[in-house]
C-alpha cells in the first residue's frame, strides 16, 4: 500500500472536552495561600503556567450549570461632601439646565418682531425683514429648515424713495393674455395699494424656491400703526429703523438754531 493511501486510513486525534462542565481556573487569591476559582471561558491550551481546570457541575447534575460570578467590582462607598458644597453644586446644575432650556426655547420659538416703515426706503425694509422670515439670525438655521419668525410692518403707507423714483420705477405685469401686458408706475401702485410695494420688494428678497410661500405667510402688512390686538399681544421686540429719519426745521428749538455753527456769514 502506498504512503498516500497510508494516510487516508489514519483517524485525526480526538480532542478530550469535559463534557457538560464549566471550565474554571485556580489561582491564588491576595493575601492567601489557597486557590480560588474565577469563570474561565478560553480553550485550554490559553492557560496559564501554573493554572489548572476544575469540572464544576450543578446542583441536579452534570446537564445544569451554576451562574456565573458577578464580573464587575462593587461600588466605591460616596465621598462625604458638606453641606454648603453640596447646595451650592445643585444650585449650580439647576441654574445651567434652566438657561439651557430658556435658550433652546428661545431658538426654536416663533417670535414676532415689529417693524415701522415710516420714512424708510423699501428695499432697506425688506433687507431687514428677509433675515428674520428666513430665520438667518439663528444659529440653528439651515436653506432647507423653516425657523423663521413672524415680522409685522406699519405706516407702510408713508415709505419713501430717494430722488424721483416715485415717478421713474415702473412696475410691470402680464395676465398670461393677448395684450395683457401692463405697466405702472410706483406712485400709481402705491395709490392703489399702500403695502405693495413693500410686499414685492420683500417678495424678491427671498429666495427663489417652494419655501418663499411659507415664509410670505409669517409677513404681516399695516399701511397705518394700527393693528389688531391678536397680534399686539404676540410682538416680541421692535427692530430699529435701517434709516435714520432727518428732523424737519420746525423740530428744531431756538436753541439748537443759535448753536448752530455758521459756515458762513452774510
Amino acid at each position: 500500500m502506498n504512503a498516500e493511501h497510508a494516510g487516508l486510513d489514519r483517524k485525526p486525534p480526538q480532542r478530550r472536552l469535559l463534557p457538560q462542565a464549566l471550565r474554571t481556573r485556580r489561582t491564588p487569591a491576595r493575601g492567601s495561600s489557597g486557590p480560588s476559582r474565577r469563570t474561565w471561558a478560553a480553550s485550554p491550551a490559553l492557560l496559564p503556567a501554573g493554572e489548572e481546570y476544575v469540572a464544576v457541575h450543578g446542583r441536579n447534575g452534570p446537564g445544569e450549570l451554576p451562574p456565573p460570578p458577578p464580573n464587575r467590582a462593587p461600588p466605591l462607598p460616596p465621598l462625604r461632601a458638606s453641606a454648603s458644597a453640596a447646595r451650592s453644586s445643585a444650585h449650580r446644575g439647576a441654574m445651567a439646565s434652566y438657561s439651557r432650556a430658556a435658550q433652546q426655547w428661545a431658538t426654536f420659538a416663533r417670535s414676532w418682531f415689529l417693524i415701522d416703515g415710516r420714512m424708510q426706503p423699501p428695499g432697506k425694509i425688506a433687507a431687514l425683514t428677509a433675515v428674520r422670515l428666513e430665520g438667518r439670525h439663528k444659529p440653528v438655521y439651515h436653506a432647507l429648515s423653516d425657523c423663521g419668525d413672524h415680522v409685522v410692518i406699519i405706516n407702510t403707507r408713508h415709505i419713501a424713495f430717494s430722488g424721483n423714483k416715485w415717478e421713474q420705477k415702473v412696475y410691470s405685469s402680464h395676465s398670461g393674455y393677448p395684450g395683457g401686458f401692463k405697466q405702472v408706475t410706483a406712485a400709481q401702485l402705491h395709490q392703489k395699494d399702500p403695502t405693495a410695494i413693500v410686499k414685492l420688494a420683500i417678495y424678491g428678497m427671498l429666495p427663489k424656491n417652494l419655501h418663499r410661500r411659507i415664509m410670505m405667510q409669517r409677513l404681516h402688512l399695516f399701511p397705518e400703526d394700527v393693528i389688531p390686538e391678536d397680534i399686539q399681544k404676540n410682538l416680541l421686540e421692535e427692530l430699529p429703523q435701517p434709516r435714520k429719519i432727518p428732523r424737519r426745521l420746525d423740530e428744531y428749538t431756538q436753541e439748537e438754531i443759535d448753536a448752530f455753527p455758521r459756515v458762513w456769514t452774510p
